[in-house]
């Protein structure tokens, strides 16, 4: 994940691609909610113009194209064993590059499951490690999660490591 989060220009936690979109930061729902909106928007019009709903994502990162004032560069990925909340099927896919001890990723868990909520079915959310080199318990809490991930436990683990953050050891 960690080489995949560099390979994207990720350099910091938490950071976020919204169907290839980068979101940096610690942001607030209203800040996901644009984004899906204007996601969910161009969606609707590639399915008037005729595009298959189960393509639209493919079309919609095809060529890169993004509205400013984001990055100007839109990134594809490849979601498979992936730690998803919400549908794989979902129109838009944000992925999280995030750190199990960074104070600003255990910020926006609840803002995240907010908008795969409100956008049922339509948003989802995939995790990706990025631990950063000095935060010392992060590796080893990334190195547990993909222990809960084999016990179909991931989500669980990551919002108790979360909410426990101060106590990480």
């Amino acid at each position: 994940d960690q080489a995949l989060a560099r390979q994207f220009g990720a350099r910091g936690t938490p950071n976020f691609f919204i169907n290839g979109r980068n979101l940096v930061g610690a942001q607030p729902f209203p800040a996901f909610k644009t984004i899906i909106d204007e996601e969910l928007k161009k969606a609707q019009a590639l399915v008037a113009r005729g595009i298959p709903a189960n393509k639209v994502y493919e079309e919609t990162i095809k060529n890169g194209k993004i509205i400013e004032p984001l990055a100007s560069q839109v990134f594809e990925f490849d979601y498979k064993d992936g730690n998803i909340k919400g549908e794989d099927s979902a129109t838009v896919k944000i992925v999280e590059f995030s750190d199990f001890q960074c104070p600003f990723c255990s910020r926006v868990g609840k803002p995240l499951m907010d908008v795969v909520e409100h956008y049922k079915g339509k948003a989802a959310v995939y995790f990706k490690h990025f631990p950063l080199s000095f935060h010392k318990e992060a590796k080893p809490a990334a190195i547990g999660s993909n222990c809960a991930k084999k016990q179909g436990k991931f989500w669980e683990y990551h919002d108790a490591v979360f909410a426990g953050q101060k106590q990480l050891k």
